[in-house]
C-alpha cells in the first residue's frame, strides 16, 4: 500500500503546534493562525489523497490554484465594500507583513475547501434521484438572475452618485434604495451570483458542472460539496475565534444567535460558497477539479 508523503506530517504537525499556541494563548504567533492552520489542513489532505493518485502537490495543481484562490477572495473582499458584513481585527501595523499574511490566507482558501471535498466526495455513497431537466432557457435564465445577483448589492451604493449620470431622472425609480444599510442584506445574493452565472457556462463548455450531475441524477458531488463548505466553515470559525488575528461579522439579520463569531445563519453560505468554488475552479483551472474527481 502506498504510504504517505512527507508533508502529511508536516501538516499535523503545524496544526497541532498552532492549536496548542491558541491554548496557551502565544498571541505573536497566533496571529499567524489561520494561513498557518489552513496550511497544515492543505498538507494533511493532500496527503491523504495522495495514496490514491490525486493529489495536487504531486500533479503540480496546487500553485495555480492557490493564484486563483487569491484572486477570486480579492474579488469577494471587493464586494464586502458595499455589504460591509466581515472586519479583520487585531491586524499588523506593518503594512508589507499584513500583506504577506492577506496573500497567504488567502491562497490557502480554495484548495482547503476542494482538498475537503476530494476527500469527503470518495467516501460518500452514491446518491441516485430524478434527473433534473435542463433547458436552455433554463441555462440563460440562471446565467440573467447570477448576473442581478451580482448587482443587487451595488445599487445601493451607486444611488448616491445618480447626479453624475447623463440625467439623474433616470433613476428616480430607484432613489428609494439609496441607503448603504440595505446592502449589508444582500451578502447573500453574492454567495450564489457565481453558481447561477457559471454552472451554465461549464456545462455548455463540457467543463466539470453539478449542472450536469443533476441532469443525470447524480447527487454525491453536490452533497459532498455541501458538506465540505458546511465543515471547512466550522474550522474557519473555530479556528478564528482563538486567533489574535482574525475577523468579527456585521450581519443584520440575527446576529446574536452566533456559533463562534459566525451568525448561525451565516454558515448556509459556507455551502453555497463551496459550490462557487468548485464552479470558479472548473472554468478556469478544470484541471484541479479532474484530479480531485479522479477514480481510485
Amino acid at each position: 500500500m502506498k504510504s504517505y508523503p512527507f508533508y502529511f506530517y508536516t501538516g499535523i504537525v503545524l496544526i497541532l503546534f498552532m492549536q496548542l499556541c491558541l491554548l496557551l494563548d502565544i498571541r505573536i504567533i497566533t496571529i499567524w493562525a489561520t494561513p498557518t492552520l489552513w496550511t497544515g489542513l492543505i498538507l494533511l489532505t493532500d496527503g491523504i489523497l495522495a495514496k490514491t493518485n490525486r493529489s495536487l502537490i504531486q500533479n503540480r495543481a496546487l500553485g495555480k490554484l492557490a493564484f486563483i484562490s487569491v484572486l477570486s477572495w480579492w474579488m469577494f473582499e471587493w464586494f464586502n465594500i458595499f455589504f460591509s458584513n466581515w472586519h479583520y481585527q487585531g491586524l499588523l501595523q506593518t503594512l508589507h507583513f499584513r500583506y504577506l499574511g492577506y496573500l497567504w490566507a488567502f491562497a490557502t482558501i480554495f484548495p482547503g475547501v476542494l482538498l475537503v471535498y476530494g476527500i469527503i466526495v470518495t467516501i460518500i455513497p452514491k446518491i441516485l434521484y430524478k434527473q433534473f431537466h435542463l433547458t436552455s432557457s433554463f441555462l440563460i435564465a440562471s446565467f440573467i438572475i447570477g448576473l442581478l445577483f451580482l448587482f443587487i448589492p451595488i445599487i445601493p451604493f451607486s444611488m448616491y452618485y445618480t447626479n453624475r449620470a447623463a440625467d439623474p431622472d433616470l433613476f428616480i425609480w430607484l432613489s428609494w434604495s439609496a441607503n448603504t444599510f440595505y446592502s449589508e442584506f444582500t451578502a447573500g445574493f453574492i454567495w450564489l451570483a457565481f453558481i447561477f452565472i457559471l454552472e451554465p457556462l461549464n456545462y455548455l463548455l463540457n467543463r466539470p458542472s453539478l449542472y450536469a450531475e443533476l441532469v443525470l441524477g447524480k447527487y454525491s458531488k453536490l452533497l459532498a460539496l455541501i458538506v465540505a463548505g458546511l465543515l471547512c466553515g466550522y474550522l474557519w470559525e473555530f479556528w478564528n475565534w482563538w486567533a489574535a488575528t482574525k475577523w468579527i461579522y456585521t450581519v443584520p439579520i440575527l446576529p446574536h444567535i452566533k456559533l463562534f463569531e459566525m451568525p448561525i445563519l451565516g454558515y448556509i453560505g459556507f455551502a453555497t460558497f463551496a459550490w462557487e468554488i468548485y464552479a470558479i475552479t472548473a472554468l478556469v483551472y478544470p484541471k484541479a477539479i479532474t484530479i480531485l474527481e479522479r477514480e481510485r
